[in-house]
């Protein structure tokens, strides 16, 4: 092709193509036996590595970042706001005193605030085994990946977040059965909590994950506020056991079926939240977030709910019930789950 640009109708071909190479890999592998525990980067495994130091903080244990960056073979610097991790590949801008973080230019907030202390900064140990780590390894161990459920949010006499002309009951459920049909196209079972205007509680959502037991669990959301200002992309995750969630500032202490998954939830939403944000440029990136909602505290595989705009604000809610939107918002998740694919195969 040279120098010249790829149009748009060769780039979705393509894309399409690696997709479909990459999800039909993955058809069949097997969940390791172990995790992963060697440092991300390659070189990094011929050179001693010294013991990553910690302090406690607030009854927490926080990690040297000069350890961390050390790990995976990265370098530690200062950027206008506060301290990098980067290397070729990945950069992590971090704000001390804050739980803001952007990892590759996507937002995500943190479980603790970062500190600095004699000059030296740490984050929470946390951070660095459920948010870093999962964020930054080119590969997680191998997980199969053939039934999927969908989750479209609210239905029937739960109407959800109310927009122009809409509700979002409705357009979640055209996004689910939308994301369905793609899905299917690559060779997926997929399955649906509900396929039409049904009202269906959350326990029953959680019993049937439980009983059939998915791959992977996608629960579909669209978002209010409000103040009809606010617009955006957000994706959610369960928080860790001793975590602090988005919304709360108290460590969580018990330990969910979803927890089984901590890492590879933190990668699923990570790399949705990744796409959506590549897919959609001028949309604000509200990042990728802890929460206990119940569908994710019991799933019984990955499992990410996805916030995929704010109905409550009159443009961004015409557009997420326009046919063009939602196929782009589809489009996201596919190449957010290619992502996601690419690392577990």
């Amino acid at each position: 092709m040279g120098n010249k640009p790829m149009n748009k109708k060769r780039l979705l071909l393509l894309s399409g193509m690696f997709l479909a190479s990459a999800l039909l890999l993955l058809s069949g592998a097997s969940l390791s036996a172990q995790a992963d525990r060697k440092p991300a980067a390659a070189a990094a495994k011929k050179e001693k590595k010294r013991p990553i130091r910690y302090i406690l903080h607030q009854k927490q244990r926080y990690v040297d970042l000069r350890d961390i960056a050390d790990f995976y073979g990265m370098l530690l610097g200062k950027s206008a706001t506060g301290p990098v991790l980067f290397s070729r590949k990945s950069r992590v801008d971090l704000l001390v005193g804050k739980r803001d973080a952007r990892i590759n230019n996507i937002t995500v907030t943190l479980l603790f605030p970062t500190i600095r202390k004699d000059d030296i900064v740490y984050i929470s140990e946390l951070d660095f085994i459920k948010v870093l780590d999962p964020s930054l390894r080119q590969k997680l161990p191998r997980l199969a990946l053939k039934r999927i459920m969908i989750d479209p949010g609210h239905g029937g006499t739960d109407k959800g977040a109310p927009g122009p002309g809409v509700h979002e009951k409705e357009v979640n459920l055209q996004l689910a059965h939308q994301l369905a049909v793609r899905l299917r196209a690559f060779g997926f079972e997929i399955l649906m909590t509900r396929t039409t205007d049904d009202t269906v509680p959350l326990k029953d959502r959680a019993d049937f994950c439980e009983k059939y037991k998915p791959d992977m669990f996608l629960s579909i959301h669209c978002n209010a506020s409000t103040a009809k200002s606010v617009t955006g992309i957000e994706t959610w995750l369960l928080a860790p056991k001793g975590g602090q969630s988005a919304q709360e500032s108290t460590p969580k202490t018990t330990f969910d079926k979803g927890n089984k998954f901590d890492h590879y939830n933190f990668r699923l939403a990570y790399e949705i939240q990744k796409a959506m944000m590549k897919t959609f440029p001028k949309r604000v990136d509200r990042g990728v977030k802890h929460s206990r909602f119940f569908v994710l505290r019991h799933a019984t595989a990955p499992a990410v709910l996805m916030e995929v705009g704010f109905l409550s604000n009159y443009a961004e809610g015409k557009s997420l019930a326009a046919a063009a939107t939602q196929k782009k918002i589809i489009d996201a998740i596919i190449l957010g789950l290619t992502g996601y694919v690419n690392v577990i195969r």
